[in-house]
């Protein structure tokens, strides 16, 4: 069994995901990330990362039609050392629950509420199985992050 932190309030606090995508030449992103460290004021090279993310699904999901849309994905994040990716003692596991994205059509971006819990102790995908959810699909995310006035994380693949 896993053990998740626990928050003062009755609910725990929801962040929102704000998802801008674009495309820049590989010639670029040196440029790119030399602005980024500017702007964030990051005199160091940017932080490394390195996610192994696991996508989870109820086991019984409701059929097709309008109350299908309460059915919500749960994603194990795994944060890996980028120096030594298989050493899963520095392995730091969260569940995040992503909302659905808010439909808003003067929006340029996709924003949607999230919620994250981290895992410290236990087996988090087991956990996930008891609480009713099955694999779905996985991906690995490696990259930069920079942090501008300490609240706009931004990442950089």
């Amino acid at each position: 069994m896993a053990a998740g932190k626990k928050h003062a309030g009755a609910n725990a606090p929801t962040h929102y995901e704000c998802s801008l995508y674009g495309l820049v030449a590989k010639a670029h992103e040196p440029q790119l990330r030399t602005r980024l460290e500017a702007l964030c004021g990051d005199t160091k090279a940017a932080h490394h990362e390195l996610h192994h993310e696991i996508s989870c699904i109820p086991c019984v999901e409701t059929p097709l039609g309008p109350q299908r849309k309460e059915d919500h994905m749960l994603r194990l994040r795994i944060e890996l050392d980028p120096k030594d990716p298989t050493n899963m003692d520095k392995a730091t596991n969260t569940i995040c629950f992503l909302g659905h994205p808010e439909p808003r059509s003067d929006r340029g971006a996709s924003v949607r509420p999230t919620t994250y819990a981290q895992v410290f102790s236990g087996n988090a995908p087991q956990f996930l199985s008891l609480l009713g959810y099955k694999f779905n699909s996985e991906f690995v995310r490696k990259g930069y992050w920079f942090m501008y006035r300490g609240i706009y994380k931004i990442i950089m693949p």
